[in-house]
């Protein structure tokens, strides 16, 4: 009586023999892991779901089929392949990963200042994205921005639209006037962007700073602006 077989898949491997003639060995592998090689060409319809009976014989480590019948078609089980592992991190993967998060928070943050300093002036919001980008860039430290946020048909009064800075003298001038010192603007700009700022020369961009300063102090700025 032979032995019932449960097939999961049939392996087949080809070579040639010495007169040149080539010829196949189909290895059946069943459902239990057993392995059983024939090199009857009758095996090539058998597939993965199949049940045969098959006659065996054992030859050393190898165990043959001598003949098979068919007793049914089936369908293979889905192959069961290991969850792929994560690739480990590297230190440039790491440095990857910090500066994306790092670059998604100063873009956060420079949209935090341009839109509140704006909030109470009529500019389109393109143009506040415009010094968005600008602030950005100069925490970022990937570029030195030159331009200065424009003025449109809708801005409020004069008086309420502060006109560009020169030099750093101009900028602590200003911030006089609404009682911030010098020193409260250095400690705005070295918070606001990351950079150390210790001497008056640190600042770089006079309306970037201002932006800076004008957020932190709007309250003040908009009470003395109200009291004049």
């Amino acid at each position: 009586m032979g032995q019932t077989i449960k097939i999961a898949s049939v392996e087949v491997t080809e070579g040639n023999k010495k007169d040149g003639s080539p010829w196949k060995k189909y290895t059946v592998v069943g459902e239990d892991d057993s392995k059983l090689s024939t090199f009857d060409s009758k095996a090539s319809s058998l597939s993965g779901g199949d049940t045969i009976e098959a006659d065996i014989e054992v030859k050393g480590k190898f165990t043959n089929i001598v003949s098979f019948k068919l007793l049914s078609k089936g369908i293979a089980k889905p192959e069961t392949r290991p969850e792929p592992k994560p690739e480990p991190m590297t230190p440039d993967k790491w440095a990857d990963k910090d500066r994306i998060t790092r670059r998604s928070i100063e873009r956060q943050k420079s949209a935090d200042i341009a839109f509140e300093y704006f909030k109470d002036r009529d500019f389109p919001t393109r143009e506040v994205m415009e010094v968005a980008e600008l602030i950005y860039q100069w925490i970022s430290g990937d570029a030195q921005p030159t331009a200065t946020p424009r003025a449109t048909k809708s801005s409020p009064p004069e008086e309420h639209t502060f006109p560009p800075l020169k030099d750093v003298g101009a900028l602590f001038n200003r911030g006089a006037e609404y009682g911030i010192s010098s020193k409260d603007i250095m400690e705005v700009v070295s918070k606001n962007t990351g950079q150390t700022i210790t001497k008056p020369q640190d600042i770089k961009n006079y309306d970037i700073a201002w932006a800076l300063v004008a957020t932190q102090f709007a309250e003040t700025i908009r009470a003395t602006q109200e009291a004049n």
